[in-house]
């Protein structure tokens, strides 16, 4: 019960009212504010980082193969969010803690607001 519960207010965090005006744009639809997000003492935000920076952080070897690859079998997962990336668009590591529940994600930000979310990481 306690992982639907943090699950709950981490969505309502990062999928929140929409529209918060941030350095003269406004964050339209699911989007939140990345300063409101950087402003809460529950996350830690580091970057941002380069495509590169971020292939090689997370390099994991293939099941079957033992390869490495960026995010190893989640790959797919990973080219399709960065395959949605515009001109001016920045990553940033996210971690997100209460209690014992922590989560490690990337945030995409494009001016100023927090337009895509994937999970790396999660521990309850």
């Amino acid at each position: 019960m306690r992982l639907h519960l943090h699950v709950a207010v981490l969505f309502v965090v990062l999928s929140g009212p929409a529209a918060f005006a941030v350095s003269g744009a406004e964050c339209v639809g699911d989007q939140r504010s990345f300063s409101e997000l950087q402003a809460d003492k529950r996350y830690t935000v580091e970057g941002p980082f380069t495509v590169a920076e971020v292939e090689a952080k997370h390099m994991i070897p293939i099941r079957e193969t033992g390869k490495l690859v960026p995010f190893g079998n989640s790959r797919e997962r990973w080219n399709t969010f960065k395959g949605t990336m515009l001109d001016g668009d920045q990553f940033f590591s996210l971690a997100f803690r209460v209690d014992r529940y922590q989560m490690d994600g990337l945030a995409l930000v494009h001016t100023g607001c927090l337009v895509k979310f994937i999970l790396v990481n999660a521990d309850y």
